[in-house]
């Protein structure tokens, strides 16, 4: 409840600021798969149900994680950038301005920028070089089936109904019996009701 209103309390002239590309103080790092039609337009695979799909399966949440690596590589690249003329910033002197065509020039259109956080090539081990692409993560379609949690669904609904039956409602052996035959039904529609909602919010998203 906190989050959520903590959420409601965001300035929407934040977002306004970090969407003009020619303001220079906001900056927003979002989700994005571009026009990705497997996944219907959506960008994470961990944001069916509500944003609790990736507690359904792992390949989720590392195809969330890779995309971020991705996303964070090309925020660095071409928007976390400001002007070359921006003097409190960058001297007019930089090297990188020097030579045509140089790589430090961030891409895209507008004004002649450099980046805040250069992506730096591989160093004298051939390690960590941040400058080649990230690759756009494969959507995990199909790798998980709303029907494995038929089972554990069940059996967590019938744990409840056990110990409310024994701890919390006063009835003779028989009625208990009764009882429990009636809400096994009850138990079985919840289920298919449960699993039929994991299987909608997952085509959704192109990951059934």
């Amino acid at each position: 409840m906190g989050a959520w209103k903590d959420q409601a309390r965001f300035d929407p002239a934040d977002l306004a600021l970090a969407g003009d590309e020619t303001a220079y103080s906001r900056f927003l790092v979002a989700p994005d798969r571009g026009a990705s039609l497997e996944s219907h337009g959506f960008a994470l695979a961990c944001g069916a149900l509500g944003g609790f799909s990736g507690f359904l399966c792992e390949q989720y949440r590392h195809h969330d994680y890779m995309l971020g690596r991705r996303n964070c590589q090309q925020f660095l690249r071409e928007h976390f950038s400001l002007p070359v003329d921006n003097a409190r910033v960058f001297s007019a002197v930089n090297p990188a301005l020097k030579v045509p065509g140089s790589r430090w020039i961030a891409p895209g259109a507008g004004p002649l920028s450099l980046p805040l956080i250069p992506l730096m090539p591989a160093d004298i081990t051939g390690r960590l070089d941040l400058t080649k692409e990230e690759a756009l993560p494969t959507w995990p379609k199909g790798v998980f089936q709303a029907e494995s949690l038929r089972g554990p669904m069940s059996d967590r609904l019938g744990n409840i109904v056990d110990h409310v039956l024994r701890n919390s409602v006063h009835l003779s052996w028989f009625a208990q019996w009764v009882a429990k035959l009636g809400l096994a039904k009850v138990r079985s529609a919840a289920v298919d009701k449960l699993v039929a909602l994991v299987n909608h919010q997952l085509a959704d998203r192109g990951l059934m």
